[in-house]
């Protein structure tokens, strides 16, 4: 599937590259369907590490800007 490789991606490049190991986490990150938590518009970039509307047009954090 698309997504699901898209997540995949997402976790190699994103999660585990920030030194994130753990495996309950990463499952969830792997599992999670995040394009459905994203306006049609957005759907080509639901793992993007911008800032993007959600269904009911609230933007998400930008977790790569959040201290640790």
């Amino acid at each position: 599937m698309k997504y699901q490789r898209m997540r995949n991606e997402m976790v190699t490049n994103q999660i585990i590259a920030r030194g994130i190991s753990d495996p309950r986490v990463l499952d969830a990150m792997r599992s999670v369907p995040r394009h459905l938590f994203v306006s049609e518009a957005m759907m080509d970039q639901p793992m993007a590490t911008i800032p993007c509307p959600s269904v009911n047009n609230r933007p998400s954090p930008n977790l790569s800007s959040s201290p640790r």
